[in-house]
């Protein structure tokens, strides 16, 4: 059995606190949390529990649609009969087939705050009508993961790299664009939080993990350009992740993110980008743009005294799995 990562950086006084510590020393500390959190994950089931449900969901494809060999010398021929897809594909078909329609409120009835209630209305609108952003397929995609894993995570994020181009780097003859919004679905191994909290929603913190192309990343980070090259997904990643993916000729790597909400310890909050503590791409306060921590959990029911998140799937789940291994 696994056994749980020792902490490295343990905080003994106030300025020792993992998020008042200069940058190098809190991606360390950062690093030694996101080891333990998957550390902690395998040892206590999740990611096994992760897996079966999505080997469940989808195991026509996994069979390749076939009838398979099974008994000890392959002298049966099974059949999937996979109720659990079907079950958990009604659930999100009957709770998301209407559109959602939103209403902005105003906090007072000045006119300003009725402009505005307007815009805010209009670009929730535009932003659900626009296919590559699409709110309802979001909310849709995070409703399926909830099923499936227990909770999900959407995360808000502004993106400086993407949008119209509005003006010319004159230095870098390199366009720059006015940015947009940058929508994402993460289930719960991308979202790495403090395992020891007895519920959820009252994260101080959070390290985001997400995919991005590496050379993609060299490009808006030129000064780390040989080092972001270098990197690549190990074989050791695969236990990080609930379907195993991973290449090392791939350009496909993870940066991880910070968010540290603004507290007493913190005031100004905190948001680190790194790869590794000797590649740190950012480092600051949270920006004003960000009321809180831009990553917005979903789940059916929270798993009392856990910071975690349960959904009946999980019952149905052997049920479903037996009724497929009769036939």
């Amino acid at each position: 059995m696994p056994i749980v990562s020792p902490l490295r950086h343990k905080a003994h006084t106030v300025d020792e606190y993992f998020a008042r510590l200069p940058s190098k020393d809190c991606v360390e500390t950062c690093e030694d949390f996101i080891d333990r959190y998957y550390d902690e994950a395998a040892q206590s089931g999740r990611i096994a529990l992760f897996r079966t449900s999505f080997y469940d969901y989808y195991e026509g494809y996994l069979v390749r649609g076939q009838l398979y060999r099974r008994g000890s010398q392959g002298e049966q021929t099974g059949i999937t009969v996979n109720n659990y897809h079907n079950l958990i594909k009604h659930r999100i078909t009957q709770a998301c087939q209407q559109r959602l329609s939103y209403e902005p409120q105003a906090i007072d009835g000045t006119h300003r705050a009725m402009e505005q209630v307007r815009l805010a209305k209009g670009i929730l609108d535009l932003y659900t009508e626009r296919p590559d952003i699409d709110l309802d397929g979001i909310h849709r995609k995070a409703a399926l993961y909830s099923q499936l894993f227990g909770e999900s995570f959407v995360s808000c994020l502004w993106d400086e790299s993407i949008g119209k181009s509005v003006a010319l780097d004159t230095e870098t003859q390199s366009v720059i664009p006015e940015g947009d919004v940058a929508l994402k679905v993460h289930d719960p191994l991308e979202v790495v939080r403090d395992i020891y909290r007895t519920s959820s929603g009252d994260d101080e913190w959070i390290i985001l993990r997400e995919e991005v192309n590496k050379v993609n990343l060299a490009v808006q980070y030129p000064q780390f350009e040989t080092e972001i090259m270098a990197q690549s997904l190990e074989s050791t990643y695969n236990k990080r992740q609930i379907y195993p993916c991973y290449s090392e000729i791939s350009d496909i790597i993870w940066v991880w993110t910070l968010f540290h909400d603004r507290t007493v310890a913190v005031p100004q909050g905190r948001l680190v980008k790194f790869i590794t503590p000797e590649i740190i791409l950012s480092d600051g306060p949270l920006p004003s743009e960000y009321e809180t921590i831009p990553v917005h959990r979903m789940a059916e029911e929270d798993l009392c005294g856990t910071p975690w998140g349960n959904t009946d799937a999980f019952d149905a789940m052997p049920i479903c799995h037996a009724i497929s291994r009769l036939h």
